[in-house]
């Protein structure tokens, strides 16, 4: 993706305060932890997104694993960690 529409998704569905936000955490944890975060994040979700489209049973474990990862990035080095308003969506 360019950067120009990167920029113009986070103008649309972030509000100022969140993308400030992220801009600190990006400072905070640096660009190579940003950069990796951003890039696991679209084979993760297109991988939970097959699983919910086939009728997966949650509790089946390869959705357990994909689980376990969308936390563990949730948790420790997601670009939005610590931010409940961007991890849930709000604007």
């Amino acid at each position: 993706m360019k950067v120009i529409e990167k920029m113009t998704m986070f103008d649309q569905h972030l509000s100022p305060a969140q993308r400030e936000w992220l801009t600190q955490r990006r400072a905070q944890i640096g660009e190579q932890a940003w950069q990796d975060a951003l890039g696991t994040w679209p084979e993760l979700v297109l991988a939970v997104r097959v699983e919910m489209e086939a009728g997966t049973d949650p509790a089946q474990p390869r959705v357990q694993a994909l689980l376990a990862r969308w936390y563990a990035r949730g948790a420790g080095e997601s670009t939005a960690a610590g931010d409940s308003d961007i991890t849930a969506g709000d604007k």
